[in-house]
């Protein structure tokens, strides 16, 4: 019902506030095509398979979706399929939308009651950055949704070390080659967690085996092709830009160096529709890597003072209100969307973090929960690390991943402690299970 709800309410909004939409289309004044991390939509129609072997900017994921959906576009020229594409990708991140409004009722529930999860949950989905990156044409909403399952199946593991891992394989497989953030060591990560949890050695070996073969061999393609070990040859912008080390100048291509015949056309093609730059062109890859070379240069050489300065102000922005990325029609119109930044902003939010933390540790050092503590602690901490070092500008974004992890972490914990109040003025019966 919490699903079916959020899908309604996000489809009712867009349909009333459709006639200020840009073209009566987009919510925000970007169209899938816009974005850097996306290639042409026109080699995604002409050679799609040959198109998503030779991408090196992103994981496929997002242009896969974007491939399968231009195959059914029928508009008579390649600026008209773009707005059918999008059109149903804004159906598709409804769908999104609404699984997130049900993960985070399950997880409510399993922590506090049904009565109280339903209303928790929809306030979730009325917060304007669910709404933003619900009608946002990248993939900030998938991934938030995908650790938000990621989280819960780990959570569900504590309880049981014998659980399946199949789920979880599939989840860490679907972030890998969604979003460039989560890397092959993530692999390890949750594997390491994993065994924090007490799962048996068969199943943390399983899930091992597994995602790492299947995200081995999609680096191995990487190296071969690009000589890149990741699944984004944007490392080297966001690392010098997360520094203030990037400018115009040496962000400069020599694309006429890098011409070469016989690439695939998604490795020469100079602009994507709308005459966007397409940084999947071949020559994009000498400039990560001169780019990577002049950071770690850089972070050899740097004053501790400055570097501290430069990531303080990251962290600075990655705590501004994660609606507060990009113009929308919708969130704009939206009355309740002060009391929400407020909210999910510096002070607010990181003091309440601080009040659950404290209560979280305090239960922790009582019944010895440290392993399954740091378990559920290590992947937040690494997305929330990885968010601020390695980007200057779109923090904020970055932050609204986790934001649905810890708005129930939040929740579940000021649950206990008013649970625990109540017990000792009513000697109620006992608490159900907490987040550890």
């Amino acid at each position: 019902i919490t699903g079916l709800l959020g899908f309604l309410l996000l489809m009712g909004l867009e349909r009333m506030l459709q006639p200020r939409a840009v073209d009566g289309l987009y919510f925000q004044s970007w169209s899938s095509e816009a974005f850097m991390q996306t290639v042409p939509i026109q080699n995604l129609r002409d050679a799609p398979l040959e198109t998503l072997l030779n991408i090196h900017i992103q994981p496929p994921a997002f242009d896969a979706l974007r491939a399968v959906l231009v195959r059914f576009a029928s508009g008579p020229g390649i600026h008209t399929q773009l707005k059918q594409v999008d059109h149903r990708i804004y159906y598709i991140w409804a769908a999104v939308y609404a699984l997130l409004g049900s993960l985070l009722f399950l997880w409510i529930e399993d922590l506090t009651t049904a009565w109280f999860a339903f209303p928790a949950a929809l306030l979730f989905l009325l917060h304007p950055a669910s709404i933003l990156y619900a009608t946002l044409l990248d993939t900030t909403l998938l991934t938030a949704v995908l650790i938000l399952w990621a989280y819960y199946l780990l959570w569900q593991a504590q309880d049981n070390s014998g659980a399946p891992v199949g789920w979880l394989i599939v989840s860490v497989l679907a972030l890998f080659f969604t979003r460039s953030l989560f890397q092959w060591p993530f692999v390890l990560v949750f594997a390491v967690c994993l065994w924090l949890l007490g799962t048996t050695r068969r199943r943390v070996l399983t899930f091992v085996l597994i995602t790492g073969v299947v995200a081995g061999l999609w680096m191995a393609k990487q190296y071969a092709q690009f000589g890149i070990l990741s699944t984004s040859s944007l490392t080297g912008i966001n690392l010098s830009r997360s520094v203030g080390i990037l400018d115009r100048e040496n962000r400069r291509v020599d694309r006429q160096a890098h011409e070469a015949s016989g690439l695939p056309a998604v490795l020469q093609n100079r602009w994507k529709t709308g005459h966007r730059v397409n940084l999947n062109h071949n020559s994009y890859l000498d400039l990560n890597q001169r780019l990577m070379d002049r950071y770690q240069a850089y972070m050899l050489s740097a004053p501790v003072g400055d570097l501290t300065r430069a990531y303080l102000f990251n962290l600075h922005l990655y705590l501004r209100p994660s609606s507060a990325y990009e113009d929308n029609v919708i969130v704009s119109w939206l009355p309740w969307r002060s009391v929400y930044d407020s909210i999910f902003s510096f002070p607010v939010l990181p003091g309440l973090l601080l009040v659950a933390g404290i209560l979280t540790l305090l239960r922790m050092f009582r019944e010895r929960t440290y392993r399954s503590t740091a378990a559920l602690l290590i992947p937040a901490a690494l997305i929330l690390l990885i968010s601020v070092v390695s980007e200057r500008g779109e923090n904020h974004r970055f932050k609204f991943f986790l934001e649905p992890v810890l708005y129930v972490f939040i929740l579940s914990e000021f649950w206990r402690l008013g649970v625990h109040l109540r017990q000792k003025a009513r000697k109620a019966p006992s608490l159900r299970p907490g987040w550890i």
